[in-house]
């Protein structure tokens, strides 16, 4: 299995890659219109909370005080169903055509742009998890 400082790489742009992206769907979801609560109150709330998650994971690689191993795969597996959930609210919601009239065609791209980003970002978090079972670099601080 590969390991090392090329996986601890690897990973750190992949989570800058993720952070982007959910940046990215927060602003689109800023633009977008949804008419149920519990529809439009997904998306900011797991988009909003894993750039809050990504940010300090970032933060804990970049000064080499990473979270444990569990913990960071236990934030990145669940991302997975929460952006896949997310996303295909999204994509559910402004799908329908039915709605072309009552938003305009900018709306809709937006809303159908934020969830095919959130179950892309997805894919990320997977790819991402794949490679934190790989990774087997210890960089805890030695004490």
């Amino acid at each position: 299995m590969a390991s090392g400082p090329a996986v601890v790489r690897v990973r750190l742009a992949i989570k800058v890659l993720e952070l982007i992206i959910s940046c990215i769907c927060i602003a689109l979801h800023a633009h977008s219109v949804f008419e149920k609560y519990s529809e439009s109150i997904l998306l900011p709330i797991v988009y909003g909370g894993y750039v809050i998650i990504l940010a300090g994971l970032i933060l804990g690689y970049v000064t080499k005080e990473r979270a444990p191993k569990k913990v960071d795969l236990l934030y990145t597996a669940a991302a997975v169903p929460l952006f896949v959930a997310a996303g295909a609210v999204g994509v559910h919601f402004y799908h329908n055509t039915g709605y072309r009239f009552r938003f305009g065609n900018i709306t809709i791209n937006t809303g159908l742009a934020c969830g095919s980003l959130g179950i892309i970002n997805a894919g990320f978090f997977l790819l991402d998890a794949v490679l934190g079972v790989m990774d087997n670099t210890d960089m805890a601080p030695r004490v």
